[in-house]
Parts: C-alpha cells; sequence; structure tokens
C-alpha cells in the first residue's frame, strides 16, 4: 500500500507541475499510465524478477480477489519503491520512481476525448476570461470538386488558437477546436521551472516532517 502511494504520488505531482492545463479525467488516466498494475508488472519484468517471483495462485473470497501472477509481478515495484522510502529517504524513492516509471514516454493527446470540441473550448476560453472564439476560414481548394479541403483557424481576439482542416468547413472547424484544446491542456511547463512539492520535505531517513535539508 506505502509503495503504491508514493508511486501515485509521484506520478501526480510530475502531471500536475508538468502539465498545470490538464483535465482531472485526463490527469488520472496519465497517472494510471504511469504507475498503474500494467506498468509496475512491465517494469518488474524490464528489471529481472520475474524468474525470481515465488507466487502460488490465491483463490477470491468474500474480502479481496484473487492475487494473480499479473498482479504479484506489479507488486514487486511498488514493495521496492516503499524500500527505497523507509530505508533512504523521500527524494530517493522520487529518484527511483523517476528512473524507472516517470522517464517513459506516455502518449498524452489521445486521453483527451471531447464529444463537443466547439463547446468546451467555448467554456475553457471563458474560464480564462478571454475573448469568446472565432472561427475563420484560412485556405481552401476543390469547393466545387469531389474532394474539397478546407483549412479553418480560430482565435480568441487576435490570438490564434488552433488550426484543423477538412472535405467540410464543419469538419475542418471540429478538428480546429480540438487542436486548440490540445494545444492548451498540452503546454508543458519548462523544465527549469518545475518544482515537485515533494522536493519542500526534508532529506532524512523516516518521518518526511522531521526537520532537515530540502531535497
Amino acid at each position: 500500500m506505502l509503495g503504491n502511494s508514493l508511486l501515485g504520488l509521484f506520478a501526480a505531482e510530475h502531471l500536475n507541475t508538468s502539465y498545470p492545463h490538464l483535465p482531472t479525467r485526463a490527469l488520472k488516466a496519465a497517472v494510471s499510465a504511469y504507475v498503474g498494475p500494467m506498468t509496475c508488472a512491465s517494469v518488474a519484468r524490464e528489471m529481472g524478477a520475474a524468474p525470481l517471483l515465488r507466487w502460488h495462485r490465491t483463490p477470491p473470497t468474500p474480502a479481496r480477489p484473487a492475487v494473480l501472477h499479473y498482479d504479484a509481478l506489479s507488486s514487486i515495484p511498488r514493495a521496492l519503491t516503499a524500500l527505497v522510502y523507509q530505508h533512504r529517504s523521500l527524494p530517493t524513492a522520487r529518484t527511483f520512481a523517476q528512473s524507472f516509471f516517470l522517464s517513459r514516454e506516455v502518449d498524452l493527446r489521445s486521453m483527451l476525448k471531447f464529444r463537443d470540441p466547439k463547446l468546451s473550448l467555448i467554456e475553457t476560453v471563458a474560464k480564462f476570461g478571454r475573448e469568446k472564439p472565432v472561427s475563420r476560414l484560412l485556405k481552401e481548394t476543390g469547393r466545387y470538386s469531389i474532394s474539397p479541403v478546407f483549412v479553418v483557424g480560430i482565435y480568441s481576439g487576435a490570438d490564434k488558437l488552433g488550426e484543423g482542416f477538412g472535405s467540410s468547413l464543419k469538419m475542418a472547424e471540429y478538428r480546429a477546436a480540438e487542436d486548440s484544446l490540445h494545444r492548451l491542456y498540452l503546454t508543458q511547463t519548462p523544465p527549469h521551472l518545475v518544482h515537485l512539492p515533494t522536493s519542500t520535505f526534508p532529506k532524512v531517513q523516516g518521518d518526511v516532517f522531521a526537520g532537515g535539508a530540502e531535497g
């Protein structure tokens, strides 16, 4: 439990500080992609722990589900994270998580789903106190042919938010709204400006609330 909580903490703060505008639903999906059961099991295999695992299938009970081989594998990196924290320090455990989990490439764009991108964009822009987004036709070709192409840009005042193309104006506008939302939500904080909350905890073994230097 401790290792799982620590990995979740490290992944959540990494995403929150790196992508401050990421929606909650996408954030949860990204945390799972970084440190979820599938990733933990994969990390255990990469560590070479699979041949060393001694596991016997535990039948399900009313109190808890069966423990499968996959579950046993995923528990190894979690246990190691907790061990590093208890015998070293929180910053060391964070470095461990960064090396084995958070340094992986995760496709965040695929986690952003919008039922109505244009409406979502209007609501999002309003939250930031910006002018209502306006669609503008930027380019077109073959309007009266069997394969027309339209390029639409979406603007808030003089600022261009996004751009999209399609075989119809409606499709191009839909893609432009999606592109605008992706650009906003996936805006990344420069690495040198990222300040992780856990870096404020003391670099000591055991109680992280004890006095000490920052990690």
